[in-house]
């Protein structure tokens, strides 16, 4: 049998509270749950969505674009998907001898405050540098600053650790 959530269990397994899963729920972000009122309950699948949704997050994918990505999944690409950045996430977390980076891409409307973006670049490396900041290189000029970026991220790494 496929496993059931009430609300608060899904909330509990998926970090989040009941009042931000009914907001994704309301933006459209999640199929609705199974039965109605207090007979209502969720899916392994919905489960899923919420963890997709929480990483694509991590990489400043804003929610509209998340709908439309999350819409045109079933749970089995969902699952594959989420597999894949778990796996790419545990490799930058793994690797010692320089920050992690990841490639993204962003819509002309969102993420980025226009003063970072005044040319309409949608497309970014994201370098982690750690304690949660990161170093965004246009991949415009990838080839031209990349080692000139990850020597400023391993530079910044180090003073991060100084101070721990």
């Amino acid at each position: 049998m496929a496993e059931e959530y009430r609300i608060g269990e899904l909330a509990e397994k998926s970090g989040l509270s009941k009042r931000t899963i009914h907001y994704y729920l309301n933006r459209g972000l999640l199929p609705p749950p199974r039965g109605a009122g207090p007979r209502s309950f969720y899916t392994r699948g919905h489960l899923l969505r919420l963890e997709l949704l929480k990483e694509l997050q991590t990489r400043y994918w804003p929610l509209d674009k998340i709908r439309e990505h999350l819409n045109a999944l079933v749970d089995e690409e969902v699952e594959k998907e989420l597999r894949e950045l778990r796996k790419l996430r545990e490799q930058a977390e793994k690797k010692r001898d320089g920050p992690a980076a990841l490639e993204f891409s962003l819509p002309d409307t969102g993420g980025i405050p226009e003063e970072f973006s005044p040319t309409g670049i949608t497309e970014y490396l994201k370098i982690d540098v750690g304690c949660g900041i990161s170093l965004l290189l246009p991949k415009e000029l990838k080839e031209k600053h990349l080692e000139t970026a990850l020597r400023i991220a391993r530079y910044a790494r180090r003073l991060l650790l100084e101070e721990d």
